[in-house]
């Protein structure tokens, strides 16, 4: 599997014009990418995952095996993971990511740029 930049570029994300394979790292580019998801995926979208947890709980309250294994959130996890830092790094990705990988843990890792989102509390 690899993921790559280009995907960025098709959905209509900025790009910061970085040849694939450079390390350059741009965070005003980083900022954009990040407002234009929040603009395209509002708060709405925190709810996606409440069937699959309501499935988990209820797997362990029944006393069977959830709908979707540990290994097959593993490897959603390490996909979405090298989706970030391919589109953050402008590399290619080699799989699996491993534990001394700086976006094993965290993403964005420190040195990055990219600052969280600040999410009013007002309601709207």
């Amino acid at each position: 599997l690899r993921a790559m930049s280009s995907a960025r570029c098709a959905a209509q994300v900025p790009c910061s014009g970085a040849r694939p394979g450079s390390s350059q790292r741009d965070p005003a580019t980083a900022e954009r990418a990040r407002d234009s998801a929040s603009a395209a995926y509002p708060d709405e979208t925190k709810h996606l995952h409440v069937e699959m947890v309501r499935d988990f709980v209820q797997s362990i309250l029944q006393q069977r095996p959830p709908l979707v294994s540990v290994s097959e959130c593993r490897r959603s996890m390490e996909i979405i993971t090298g989706i970030y830092k391919s589109a953050m790094t402008g590399a290619r990705v080699e799989f699996p990511i491993t534990p001394d990988d700086p976006f094993y843990s965290k993403i964005p890792p420190d040195g990055f740029g990219l600052t969280p989102v600040a999410r009013s509390t007002e309601a709207k």
